[in-house]
């Protein structure tokens, strides 16, 4: 998004929430239409807009943040990547982990290990976050019995993993690279400079 469409999208979002935007001056306008060109200028107009508007039907007491956006945005373009919460992630983990499972007498094994290859594969294709978490807490055996220490491990470790992901996918690419770029020298780096970056 350029910063004629940016402001658009602004203006829309003023449209839906007078008050927010009564008291603001010209500079905090200009900051603002900035800051939002920023985020938002490695997507399409069309997506940001809907994006602004699931935001809106949601965040019904005031206006969606950037990052309400951001998250909406993420949601669009990878859907079920970052979504399911933890219990619908551990559902997702145990039904995995029977699809996967090797244990069964079976009269064909070879037919079964091939039906489970394809389930593993669709598991790392289709839920790689569930499945990374399942192999964090041990892999997909410890599935299939109900344990509840198992269950808030898995928990844990899909949140931080889920958190992890929706960060790195919230930052717009032009800042990853800008940030990769700079000459920030670190704790150990600071405190040799006397305690800051702008000296």
């Amino acid at each position: 998004m350029n910063r004629r469409e940016t402001a658009e999208v602004l203006f829309r979002m003023q449209a839906n929430y007078r008050n927010a935007f009564s008291k603001m001056g010209e500079e905090s306008i200009n900051m603002l239409v900035e800051t939002w060109e920023t985020a938002f200028k490695d997507h399409k107009k069309d997506v940001v807009v809907n994006a602004l508007i699931r935001a809106m039907l949601t965040k019904k007491d005031y206006p969606p943040t950037i990052a309400d956006v951001g998250e909406e945005i993420v949601a669009l373009k990878h859907p079920g990547l970052c979504w399911l919460d933890g219990d619908q992630a551990w559902a997702k983990a145990v039904e995995i982990a029977h699809d996967v499972d090797l244990r069964r007498v079976v009269p064909n094994a070879e037919a079964e290990y091939a039906r489970s290859e394809t389930a593993t594969k669709a598991a790392q294709d289709n839920y790689p976050l569930v499945w990374n978490a399942m192999v964090g807490v041990g892999g997909p055996d410890g599935f299939l019995e109900a344990n509840t220490t198992l269950r808030a491990q898995f928990i844990r470790m899909y949140n931080s993993y889920r958190q992890r992901e929706l960060k790195r996918l919230l930052i717009p690419v032009s800042l990853k690279t800008q940030s990769e770029r700079m000459d920030y020298p670190g704790i150990a780096g600071l405190a040799e400079r006397g305690g800051t970056h702008d000296r």
